[in-house]
């Protein structure tokens, strides 16, 4: 298996390019197609990339067909901030959908028989059993959601025994794989919050305090993206093996849910740091409880998640803070 290539879409990116890490190591060749529009260049030094807007086929035909022969694609482009996907619905509709179908499409015009798509526990919304199993229904509470609602059901128009296709839908990854990590501008995600306040002497700001959960803050499922990428892996072999195309999506978390609190403590414990705690109104569209069943991806991939939340904030501080 080693030496084949493997296009990554978004591979500038957070999770693409800790993607592109890990195939590396694996003997992979990865190639990149990106747009750059929300990611740098300079992170692919070293590896083979062409840039693209995955909404344009022509230019991302002519991307894919620069890096050969393909064995799969991993499909992380998309515009996936949440509450920018509510100032600007159209857009993400436009983006996440439009570049599903183009990567779709190429895949069947070039032969390429496997595609593993980046989706998102978004597609669930206000979910009323938890943990969330992958046959909930579908009840997005953002934009952002709904677009990876339809961007899974394009995939879905393309998914045959000569394209078989899988969703992966991502519960809070975290965390960096050396030098390469997550950071915004201004930043959304909960630890990377945390982590920073905590670093610059900040208050933390959390976002309700009365919801139904044991200490009344949002309970969230996080995963390192260490283990979120071993799982593309695991998918990819799994697509190899010629399985039934009946299923279609695979929940990837940890299972076990962590309130805002407890994030927070745990992070002032991982850094020998006290939180200062600024408590806000609640946010709209934030669930109370999200957490995700993972049995499906242990039954199909053979994937459990190995690395706790203590890592993935130990990991992410040392990307953001390297320690002296």
């Amino acid at each position: 298996m080693n030496g084949r290539t493997i296009i990554v879409t978004g591979g500038a990116g957070y999770l693409g390019r800790c993607a592109v890490e890990v195939l590396r190591e694996r003997g992979f060749r990865p190639f990149v197609v990106d747009n750059f529009s929300a990611s740098h260049r300079e992170s692919l030094e070293g590896v083979d990339f062409a840039e693209a807007d995955l909404c344009d086929l022509a230019k991302s035909r002519e991307a894919f067909r620069k890096a050969g022969s393909a064995h799969a694609v991993i499909h992380f482009a998309a515009l996936a901030l949440v509450e920018e996907s509510v100032r600007q619905p159209e857009r993400y509709l436009k983006n996440n959908v439009g570049a599903a179908e183009t990567v779709a499409r190429l895949c069947g015009e070039l032969g390429i028989g496997r595609l593993i798509h980046s989706s998102s526990c978004a597609v669930y919304g206000f979910p009323k059993e938890i943990p969330v199993k992958e046959g909930a229904t579908f009840a997005p509470s953002s934009p952002y959601g709904e677009s990876k609602v339809r961007a899974e059901a394009v995939l879905g128009r393309f998914r045959s025994p000569q394209l078989r296709v899988i969703n992966l839908r991502y519960f809070n990854p975290v965390g960096a794989i050396g030098r390469f990590g997550e950071r915004h501008d201004p930043e959304t995600h909960l630890i990377p919050r945390v982590i920073e306040a905590l670093r610059g002497g900040q208050p933390v700001s959390v976002f309700g305090r009365d919801y139904e959960t044991p200490d009344g803050t949002c309970v969230r499922d996080f995963v390192h993206v260490k283990d979120l990428i071993e799982a593309h892996l695991a998918a990819m072999e799994w697509l190899e093996r010629g399985v039934s195309t009946e299923i279609s999506a695979v929940n990837l978390g940890s299972g076990v849910g962590r309130s805002v609190l407890e994030v927070i403590k745990t992070a002032e414990k991982a850094l020998s740091l006290k939180a200062e705690i600024a408590f806000l109104p609640r946010r709209p569209g934030d669930p109370a409880r999200l957490m995700a069943d993972v049995e499906l991806a242990e039954k199909l991939f053979g994937w459990r998640p190995r690395l706790g939340i203590d890592q993935m904030i130990r990991d992410h501080a040392q990307f953001i803070f390297p320690f002296r």
